[in-house]
């Protein structure tokens, strides 16, 4: 097996916005759609559908991280339709918020056993930092960071973006997504960036489950060798 692999993600401001949308064509085998959202200005969580009815399923309970006067979450789906359509993130009657969205397509990944591990941190540093526990092999742990204020400077040792380039969020800051598909155990996500209030959230994606049984050799009634499956 191998760690799940992410497209390049696509990503949107939400300045003042009730909604955001992004368009994105999930294709590949053993599809996982997940997104994520750091954002101000409301206390709301926002609800996550692709292709207008294919719900995306909140982490850490439904509940947002807090810290650095931001909120941030993740989000996933099994399986979406490989269609280009609309993810959309919606807070709902007349919310407002500030912030960024991003959403990306994983392939190789596990069907039934959802991302887990979430994990959060809030700071006011030029290093925002998190440790992702208890990773396995073939797992690829994934994040979201957001900046009150300034910009991304660098993506920490290992990583590799999510998104091509920082997304403005609106009322400031910027909003970065990336992730490490190579170590294990406890994992390290972290950017470097001019000092600034911060919220970051991460989780590890596991590989999709090996196929079919194993394979034995073994000696035929007239001295041929047979190969089959268990």
């Amino acid at each position: 097996m191998a760690a799940p692999v992410p497209a390049t993600g696509v990503a949107g401001t939400a300045t003042f916005a009730v909604s955001v949308s992004v368009s994105i064509t999930p294709s590949g085998s053993d599809r996982v759609m997940t997104g994520g959202s750091i954002w101000r200005n409301s206390t709301v969580v926002p609800t996550v559908t692709f292709n207008t009815s294919e719900t995306l399923t909140a982490m850490n309970s439904g509940t947002a991280a807090t810290g650095s006067g931001l909120n941030g979450l993740l989000w996933y789906r099994y399986a979406p339709t490989a269609t280009t359509a609309n993810c959309v993130f919606n807070w709902g009657g007349s919310e407002e918020a500030q912030g960024a969205v991003w959403a990306t397509n994983w392939t190789g990944a596990h069907q039934t056993n959802p991302p887990t591990g979430f994990v959060s941190a809030a700071g006011s540093t030029v290093t925002p930092t998190v440790n992702v526990s208890s990773v396995p092999t073939d797992a690829a742990t994934f994040d979201t960071m957001g900046t009150f204020a300034g910009s991304v400077s660098s993506l920490g040792a290992g990583q590799s973006g999510i998104l091509s380039a920082a997304q403005s969020m609106g009322g400031g800051g910027v909003l970065h997504a990336s992730y490490d598909g190579t170590n294990t155990g406890t994992v390290t996500q972290s950017y470097t960036i001019p000092l600034d209030d911060w919220l970051i959230v991460a989780a590890y994606i596991t590989a999709a489950a090996a196929a079919g049984g194993s394979v034995n050799v073994f000696q035929g009634k007239f001295g041929g060798l047979l190969v089959g499956k268990l």
